[in-house]
């Protein structure tokens, strides 16, 4: 068997990366910019699409921790 692939959860490509910040999987460098610039609520949304972990943050935009579904 074989691992399951990762998918982008912004485009639905392939995704070999991940962003630490907010935990999104990503295909490329141009994803990774929008991902960067996405508003807390949308990146906690797509997290929540996927039912992955949902960050939590200060109101100064870090990273506090993170729980699972």
């Amino acid at each position: 068997m074989h691992p399951c692939k990762r998918i982008c959860d912004i485009t639905g490509f392939e995704a070999p990366y991940y962003d630490p910040r907010t935990n999104l999987r990503y295909a490329n460098a141009e994803v990774f910019k929008a991902i960067r610039s996405l508003p807390n609520d949308y990146v906690q949304r797509y997290l929540a699409l996927r039912d992955a972990a949902v960050a939590k943050w200060n109101p100064e935009g870090g990273l506090l921790s993170s729980s699972s579904a």
